[in-house]
């Protein structure tokens, strides 16, 4: 996505010409520029000025991002739309359930991993949850408060912001229908308060995306063709995998949130707020588990949903609770402090202790690979030419296709950096490389050492994994 960003600030167009992915996160990370760069200006701070006053070209690497404070400010977005999660998740909560429901919703919200993990990289799917659960809170006060059109227009601008941002995350307009059709509203009532949450969806969806009306044959073919690519896209772990694992939420909290979500039910007036959660969720995974691609990050806004329920969950508890010996009382928020707080420190050690492949294998061959040693390092491995920069031996960089012409002409190789592809790469003309007989040659060197598990993409414009699967080589003198 900041490829996408540094192309508009550098051609000065807000047309990305690329829709497989919204534009509204490009375009308030552009906005979060031009902030930081006038500010930057205006105090004589150089770290983000040079964002507008430079072109940049691309470096044809998706790991290589110039200017490289394009990231901070992209993150520093995507931190504030985190720390909106966590303040809608406290005040729905509360709303539906008091101060102590909306005190631990807000708890979750800020320590569960599936939200931590995402909080300050540079991802559409936090703001697209933000809106997700802003247009929650819309359409809970279209409930609460009988004032049918502002809230139920402001819903559906927040449906069309979220839509905006990550096209799935449209469906939360789910919520607002529902909420809607089950209210006690004459027919007359619930027209005009449809007519106005529409009204709100197509105005969001076009302000914070313009070219859906300008370039609307253009957007639907790009999301088409990722579609495809979804299709014929897999992953290792279903959804429900993911949501098992303590990476991402964990039996313990999935358990807690059905138990909130039961409470919801036993109220008439959180009852029809139940129902178009519910209601949310069922066409939020029917359409996304249709695809064998299943990355978690795709069911982030149904998290906040969680946090909610769990927090009422443990509202109710408290409530109990104070008819209670003062020292079970001690207990049970021991247990939730424990529930909360144990993946999340999980998590956050493991970060501290992660290290990028590509950065292991570069320290292992300062260490042992002599000065008059020639290596040859698979482009498609991509490493950063500041990374090799570290390195005083020879480096030769090739794409795969080109290793057996230059292995014939170059006979010194002393090592070779490869890995495991998803995909065949393919030449300039298309045609896919053998990587059977890349094997064979490859079960002829001596493997020195590995690093990762995870298989290459082919393309250079892809993301790469920071555990991706790096192998090096030896090449015995002949």
């Amino acid at each position: 996505m900041l490829h996408r960003v540094i192309n508009m600030i550098s051609a000065r167009t807000w047309d990305p010409n690329w829709y497989r992915y919204p534009s509204f996160v490009m375009y308030l990370i552009i906005i979060g520029a031009y902030i930081f760069s006038t500010i930057s200006m205006l105090i004589g701070c150089h770290t983000f000025a040079d964002i507008m006053a430079n072109s940049f070209v691309p470096s044809g690497y998706y790991d290589i991002i110039e200017p490289s404070s394009i990231i901070i400010v992209g993150r520093m977005v995507v931190l504030l739309f985190s720390i909106g999660i966590v303040i809608l998740v406290a005040v729905i909560a509360k709303r539906l359930s008091g101060h102590p429901a909306g005190m631990m919703a807000s708890l979750f919200a800020a320590t569960v991993p599936a939200l931590v993990i995402r909080s300050s990289i540079v991802i559409v799917d936090t703001p697209a949850t933000f809106f997700t659960t802003a247009c929650l809170y819309f359409s809970l006060r279209m409930h609460e408060d009988n004032r049918r059109s502002p809230y139920a227009i402001i819903a559906g601008i927040m449906a069309g912001f979220a839509f905006s941002s990550k096209y799935p995350a449209g469906s939360v307009y789910v919520v607002v229908v529902t909420t809607i059709l089950i209210r006690n509203w004459s027919l007359l009532e619930k027209g005009h308060a449809l007519l106005s949450s529409v009204i709100g969806l197509v105005l969001g969806a076009l302000i914070a995306m313009p070219t859906l009306l300008s370039r609307f044959n253009t957007v639907l073919m790009d999301i088409r063709l990722q579609a495809s690519v979804y299709r014929h896209s897999s992953t290792l772990l279903s959804y429900w995998d993911q949501a098992l694992s303590k990476a991402e939420l964990g039996p313990v909290f999935l358990i807690f949130a059905l138990i909130g979500i039961g409470i919801l039910f036993t109220r008439r007036l959180t009852r029809t707020v139940a129902i178009s959660w519910i209601a949310f969720a069922v066409v939020l995974i029917g359409w996304l588990t249709r695809s064998r691609y299943q990355h978690f990050r795709n069911l982030l806004p149904l998290v906040p949903i969680g946090c909610i329920t769990i927090g009422i969950f443990w509202g109710k508890l408290f409530e109990f609770s104070r008819r209670l010996r003062p020292v079970t009382v001690v207990v049970a928020i021991g247990v939730v402090v424990a529930m909360t707080m144990g993946p999340a420190y999980s998590y956050i050690q493991r970060q501290l202790r992660l290290e990028d492949t590509r950065v292991q294998s570069v320290k292992w061959m300062a260490e042992n690979v002599s000065r008059e040693d020639r290596v040859l390092i698979i482009e498609e491995q991509t490493f950063l030419p500041s990374h090799l920069q570290q390195l005083k031996c020879h480096i030769n960089i090739i794409p795969l296709w080109k290793t057996r012409e230059f292995l014939k002409q170059n006979q010194d190789i002393g090592y070779v950096v490869t890995g495991e592809f998803d995909v065949p790469p393919v030449d300039n003309s298309g045609k896919s490389v053998n990587l059977d007989a890349w094997s064979e040659y490859l079960e002829e060197l001596d493997i020195q050492i590995k690093f990762g598990t995870r298989h290459t993409p082919s393309l250079l414009i892809t993301w790469r994994s920071n555990d991706q699967l790096i192998k090096i080589f030896k090449v015995p003198q002949r």
